[in-house]
């Protein structure tokens, strides 16, 4: 497999319960051309580097990984995914899927590549995934909240305000990454930040296919942002500083999808705090809610924190 069509980039840290899974989801991918798994472990101290040489030694010219000796991720480096991994890609597209995550879908590749390589206008293909909640406890599959019964296309505009895309179901064309800005990695901290810089070039497809199982567990990143509405808020407004860091990019060509971001996220952030009587730190965020799009309780609501805000 010298000449791998498409190239798989996984990250994982810790991931030894879960990687294994994901592993054989990528091999068991039904497809007429070659691809390569570029695997970068953050210096694991759990065993899953262990496992990843396990596989390299039986798939030598499929399995490529990275593995440290110091943790990257604690010492600043971020953008992982684009420094490890796709700076050393082979393939003409890149698909990407974390540790923890994993794929079910024996088709997901060969469906995604036909796609793009009969739609030139199409840069990224992304689906549907399932939720998997695994806790020592309980483990809990659920399905998408939300699957469209169509097909769509969407772009930048889209990209701004609302993100319909989950990590491990994207393939996109390797050759955007050279169109980016000479600084751009230093933009993207989050995969919603490549999605943004790939539609400035080519539209995106979303497709109602399930894909694979996104993975909630206690040592994930999105566990972080459960559990405490502390974390939770610290979540809400890093969404909107994306927000309006890409508009500032983009000269505020998205004001108002900025403005929408603004109201959505600041409204949940006020109901977190009222909910934990932080009134005075409710009150920083009142300004960003458009009047007109709260109901009559939450009006009233939004006046009296204007009227604390101003007393106290």
């Amino acid at each position: 497999m010298n000449n791998p069509l498409v190239s798989i980039s996984c990250i994982t840290y810790n991931h030894a319960p879960y990687i294994r899974q994901c592993l054989d989801g990528f091999l068991m991918q039904e497809c007429d051309f070659d691809f390569e798994v570029l695997i970068h472990d953050d210096a694991s101290t759990d065993g899953t580097s262990e496992i990843i040489r396990e596989y390299q030694e039986k798939y030598p010219n499929i399995i490529k990984p990275i593995i440290q000796t110091e943790n990257q991720w604690s010492k600043g480096v971020r953008g992982i995914n684009i420094k490890f991994n796709f700076s050393r890609a082979q393939g003409k597209y890149i698909a990407m899927c974390e540790g923890d995550d994993y794929w079910t879908d024996p088709l997901k590749l060969q469906k995604q590549v036909d796609f793009l390589e009969e739609n030139a206008e199409y840069g990224l293909i992304g689906g549907s995934a399932n939720r998997i909640y695994d806790y020592e406890d309980f483990k809990i599959l659920h399905k998408p909240a939300v699957v469209p019964k169509t097909n769509f296309d969407f772009d930048t505009r889209y990209l701004i305000s609302k993100n319909p895309l989950s990590t491990l179901t994207v393939c996109f064309r390797a050759d955007l990454i050279n169109k980016f800005p000479e600084n751009y990695y230093k933009k993207i901290t989050k995969d919603r930040d490549l999605y943004i810089l790939l539609s400035i070039y080519k539209k995106f497809r979303f497709t109602k296919e399930v894909f694979g199982v996104y993975r909630i567990h206690s040592q994930g990143i999105s566990a972080k942002f459960r559990g405490n509405y502390l974390n939770s808020i610290e979540g809400l407004k890093e969404s909107l500083r994306t927000a309006e860091v890409w508009n500032k990019h983009f000269n505020n060509e998205y004001e108002s999808e900025v403005k929408e971001v603004k109201h959505d996220r600041s409204l949940k952030i006020i109901k977190y705090y009222l909910m934990n009587n932080k009134w005075k730190s409710a009150t920083g965020f009142i300004d960003n809610i458009i009047l007109n799009r709260v109901n009559f309780k939450m009006k009233a609501v939004i006046i009296l924190l204007k009227i604390y805000k101003k007393t106290f």
